[in-house]
């Protein structure tokens, strides 16, 4: 594993959607730096976002259409988002889920991204849900299914399993015209 690797900062994401199908949109996106060597939260970003249509899984992740009424488009925050994401290494719970909206979004703003290999919790790690996974390892998980808790608790559970697999993760790269 090349240094730029093990010196990178992780960054734990998650995303609230409208659906689980390729047409569904991001509601809200929470991401948390993370310093590898500590693993401690080195800065954060957290917005709802306006999916221009109805919020969808209201029952599962408690957004509903007047709370994302006046929040920015995915378009609006994408090149912030993208310096954010910039060279740090992806993780989530479950990262191909979050990893393809995320790759939408950005396609749909007109911006390339590289997302890199990243670290997933629930293939290298459970393979439990992240609240099952969050009771196995004694970690709160205090409003589930809302993209900042969500992350926290995959931040924690990144502590237990941050030793296990890291030779192949590669960060994200955000070409020069997508930062400015």
């Amino acid at each position: 594993m090349s240094e730029s690797h093990t010196s990178a900062q992780w960054v734990v994401i998650d995303t609230e959607t409208t659906g689980l199908s390729k047409d569904d949109r991001i509601v809200e996106v929470a991401a948390i730096a993370v310093d590898p060597t500590t693993m401690t939260e080195v800065d954060r970003f957290v917005t709802l976002l306006q999916p221009d249509r109805d919020t969808g899984a209201t029952e599962v992740h408690g957004i509903s259409d007047e709370m994302v009424q006046d929040a920015p488009r995915f378009t609006d925050i994408a090149r912030e988002f993208a310096r954010f994401l910039d060279g740090r290494v992806l993780v989530a719970h479950n990262l191909k889920f979050d990893q393809g909206f995320l790759e939408r979004e950005f396609e749909l703003a007109g911006l390339q991204l590289e997302l890199g290999r990243g670290f997933c919790t629930w293939r290298h790690g459970t393979m439990m849900t992240l609240a099952k996974s969050c009771e196995e390892h004694n970690i709160a998980l205090d409003g589930a299914h809302r993209a900042a808790a969500d992350a926290e608790a995959t931040m924690q559970l990144l502590t237990f399993l941050h030793q296990r697999h890291t030779a192949d993760l590669e960060p994200v790269r955000a070409p020069e015209q997508t930062l400015f």
